[in-house]
């Protein structure tokens, strides 16, 4: 029997370039962590592996290993309106696939080799996708959504939803993992979980050849090898991410039947013998791309992990009864006939002016035959709607309520089942404001409510956060009011709150700046012993020349870009807790000029101009520290407000885009200078970056000449001058 002696709780997958790429290993951070926070999981986790022993000893060669199980399953899609949202199919085809692997049904089990072919297992597991909730409501066994945190943040992601996992497998999918994480997907082992035992997927990992999925056979295994990390399966080669080492030689899988190895190292070398043996490569729990085939031996292990403590409910007939997955309601042929669709909907822009049309975009679930009703309320044109996606004037000014009923029918159905969701003051129609020479100015002091001057025109979203932007006359540049957001009391939720200008007349401006004054602090708490911020606040500020339609970021200013207050040395000056700015016109203090040029827009009518502010702050044991309080104060928007040296105009245009690969960056400036081109992946890590020396007027430069081996993608093209900083995404394919 071999020695099961380490833990490992999850896959560190990586999408991999070629089959000698070494995967990245993220195990020994993850268990570190969890350790730390739940010290007594390691008591647990034995006591799992001498049941586990027990088990196995006992009803090996016995009829109870014959058993057939059916698990439920529910799969939460985490998503912000963008193609990790995937479909009911992908998400079906994912559950498809485990079921082919894990039952020995998968077209490419024939090609497995003949040495292991007389032991390869059928683990008489089914799994199904819900067709009730915890609540007892119809379901289709999927959930959606939506949040932010589906990029880059997949720890805080699963947290948003899950259902009690003694009833439901919980799998999440999300659109990419954590900054510094190349993870595919990844699972906890019986118990360990935190909080709850689940599995954690990327999009383009969950399922196979069906929508964001993609058809390798590495991908079409990816699932199967997850489910079998919470069914307590571990690596060929020992517990951790570490392959092609010696040393794994002397670590094992607590599986009888699969040869200690070192692992594949992704390559395919079916006569591969790493420890005196022939290596079981084919084996789904290794890396090889050539995978097909679990083992009896590991199927042991699996049955025992399904009669623990931590599994054994979730196949009980009485579980099954309750999740919708037993054979009289599985099978029913009216299974979703009382399903209730879930309403939601989506538009580019909460903000708009009078007379244009705005698109809704509906991401209602839970329903095949969905029944709309739209009601966009009075100076809405049309005010009601049965369109899946319609598209709507508005005549009035101000705020206007949405609302969205979907139904299984129609709706004076008595047969019919609906669900209604009201987003109050979810539009907000702009005043027109023309701006002459005089340009406008914003110095944030209350209306007669105490609230944010909206009789201006200016706007704030959410209006519903206790956290968003709000007036106050705790510090302020003059007029005794600014305006300020308290980001300390922000926790992982990564929400962006912004305010916007009304819609601005600039047809009879040549030229256009914006200033304002600023100023903010570091929280105390805020960096690790090494120095590394666990912070991410971040203003960035956009124009629409097309009434919010389309955005462009003009400005982006990180933390270290915000920071205001300085110590004697130079250095950031920390505030242990609610920032309040000192200083004035006669003396700044705390308060920072920011200015730069807006000409991209001068001339146009339908502009906005929007300032997006985006915080987290959780440190690396999931405690929130916050950030601290951002001032605003003294905005103005028009030509020649203070006499300054005027800094290089810089704009920025890629096109074709979406491109396949030959994307131009088109770069004007109005006096000759160095202009260093950053291409980040999603994850802002940069992929290449390089500087140019560019003339006065248009400059175009390939992409190619920054990269020429781009994988497709989304990526950020970033701009960046000795004054400025421009953004802007390009999608490449194939």
């Amino acid at each position: 029997m071999k020695n099961f002696t380490s833990l490992t709780i999850f896959l560190f997958l990586s999408t991999f370039i070629s089959l000698s790429q070494e995967k990245p290993c993220g195990t020994d951070h993850v268990v570190n962590k969890i350790l730390e926070k739940n010290p007594e999981k390691i008591v647990l986790k034995n006591q799992l592996e001498s049941f586990t022993k027990d088990f196995v000893s006992t009803n090996k060669g016995t009829s109870r290993m014959n058993d057939n199980y059916i698990i439920p399953v529910v799969v939460h899609v985490i998503h912000n309106y963008g193609e990790e949202n995937i479909s009911d199919e992908q998400v079906a085809r994912a559950i498809e696939t485990i079921n082919e692997d894990w039952n020995a049904e998968n077209d490419d089990i024939a090609q497995t080799i003949e040495e292991f072919s007389d032991i390869v297992a059928d683990f008489g597991v089914e799994f199904r996708l819900a067709t009730k909730d915890p609540d007892g409501n119809c379901t289709y066994g999927i959930t959606r959504t939506v949040s932010p945190l589906t990029e880059g943040n997949d720890e805080a992601a699963r947290t948003l939803i899950s259902w009690p996992d003694q009833n439901y497998v919980n799998i999440f999918v999300i659109k990419s993992m954590s900054p510094g994480s190349s993870a595919a997907a990844y699972a906890f082992y019986p118990g360990m979980g935190d909080p709850n035992d689940c599995i954690v997927s990327t999009h383009t990992y969950f399922g196979h050849g069906v929508g964001t999925a993609g058809g390798s056979n590495y991908v079409r295994h990816t699932m199967s090898h997850e489910m079998g990390h919470f069914m307590n399966l571990a690596h060929p080669w020992g517990s951790t991410n570490s392959q092609a080492l010696p040393e794994n030689c002397l670590e094992d899988d607590g599986v009888e039947d699969t040869p200690n190895t070192i692992g594949s190292n992704l390559n395919c070398n079916l006569s591969q013998a790493t420890c005196g043996s022939l290596d079981n490569v084919q084996n789904i729990m290794d890396y090889a791309s050539c995978a097909t085939m679990f083992t009896e031996g590991q199927k042991e292990r699996v049955h025992a992990a399904l009669n623990s403590y931590y599994r054994e409910n979730l196949w009980q007939e009485d579980n099954l009864i309750l999740t919708g997955v037993d054979d009289a309601t599985f099978n029913s042929n009216e299974l979703y006939s009382t399903c209730a669709p879930i309403p939601d909907f989506n538009t580019s822009t909460n903000t708009g002016c009078q007379g244009r049309s705005i698109d809704f975009t509906d991401y209602s679930y839970n329903g095949d035959n969905i029944y709309y009703y739209w009601d966009f309320g009075s100076g809405a044109s049309p005010q009601f709607s049965n369109e899946k996606n319609p598209s709507v004037t508005y005549n009035e000014k101000g705020t206007h309520d949405v609302t969205l009923t979907v139904c299984s029918g129609p709706i004076d159905n008595n047969d019919s089942f609906c669900r209604e969701i009201t987003r109050e003051d979810y539009m907000y129609i702009l005043d027109d404001v023309m701006v002459d020479d005089s340009g406008i100015k914003q110095n944030f002091q209350p209306t007669s409510n105490g609230n944010f001057p909206e009789n201006d025109g200016w706007y704030i979203f959410p209006q519903e956060s206790e956290e968003t932007w709000e007036t106050t006359t705790s510090g302020s540049w003059n007029d005794d009011t600014s305006i300020r957001i308290r980001s300390r009391y922000f926790g992982y939720e990564l929400v962006s709150h912004s305010f916007t200008t009304p819609e601005l007349d600039l047809s009879n401006l040549s030229t256009a700046r914006l200033y304002f004054n600023l100023a903010y602090a570091l929280k105390s708490n805020q960096t690790d012993f090494e120095g590394n911020l666990y912070i991410q606040d971040q203003l960035i500020i956009y124009t629409s020349d097309d009434c919010g339609e389309t955005w462009m970021p003009r400005k982006t200013y990180d933390v270290d870009d915000l920071i205001t207050v300085f110590n004697e040395y130079g250095n950031p000056q920390t505030v242990f807790n609610d920032f309040i700015p000192q200083g004035d016109e006669e003396n700044p203090g705390d308060w920072s000029q920011k200015e730069f040029s807006l000409n991209n827009v001068a001339g146009d009518e339908g502009v906005i101009v929007k300032f997006e502010f985006t915080g987290i702050g959780m440190d690396e044991n999931g405690i929130n520290v916050g950030g601290n309080w951002l001032y605003i104060d003294n905005l103005r928007i028009g030509q020649n407000f203070v006499d300054i040296i005027d800094d290089e105009e810089l704009t920025f245009n890629i096109y074709p885009n979406p491109s396949n690969g030959n994307a131009n960056i088109e770069i004007g400036l109005n006096t000759p200078q160095k202009v260093k081109i950053d291409v980040c992946n999603i994850l802002g890590k940069s992929i290449g970056i390089k500087e140019f020396n560019l003339q006065k007027g248009s400059n175009q430069i390939s992409i190619n000449d920054i990269n020429s081996n781009i994988p497709t993608g989304n990526y950020f093209i970033n701009i960046i001058t000795e004054k400025e900083k421009l953004s802007r995404s390009v999608l490449i394919t194939e």
